[in-house]
C-alpha cells in the first residue's frame, strides 16, 4: 500500500487520482453550498474554496498529487521529533488496527 502509486501503471494511477480529484471537487461544492445556505448567503461566481489535506501518506505520493492538482501548494510543517514520532506511531497503530490486525488473535498458535 505504501508504494502503490509507484507500482501501478500510469493509466491506472491517473484514473485513481482523477477519482480523488472529483471527490475533492464534490466535497468543496457541497461544503460551500451548505455553509452558504445556512448563512443565507449568495456565493460569488469567482469564489474558489481551498482544500487543505493533512494526510501524512501523501508525502510519499507528492508527484501524483502535483500531477492531479498542478496548482497545488505544499506547506511543510516542522515539528519537534519528541511530538511527531509518537503522533506517527499512533497513526500507524490505528491503521494497523483497522486494516491489518487479524480477526482472531494468533490464529496459528496452539495454546
Amino acid at each position: 500500500l505504501i508504494w502503490f502509486d509507484k507500482t501501478l501503471p500510469l493509466e491506472s494511477r491517473r484514473a485513481i487520482y482523477q477519482h480523488y480529484r472529483r471527490c475533492v471537487q464534490r466535497h468543496l461544492f457541497a461544503h460551500t453550498l451548505l455553509h452558504a445556505y445556512k448563512r443565507e448567503e449568495i456565493i460569488p461566481v469567482n469564489t474558489f474554496p481551498r482544500y487543505l489535506s493533512k494526510n501524512p501518506t501523501f508525502t510519499l505520493r507528492i508527484d501524483s498529487i502535483f500531477d492531479t492538482f498542478p496548482d497545488a501548494r505544499v506547506i511543510v510543517m516542522i515539528r519537534n521529533p519528541y511530538h511527531a514520532i509518537p503522533s506517527m506511531v499512533s497513526y500507524i497503530q490505528k491503521c494497523w488496527a483497522n486494516f491489518a490486525e487479524p480477526v482472531v488473535p494468533r490464529p496459528f498458535r496452539s495454546e
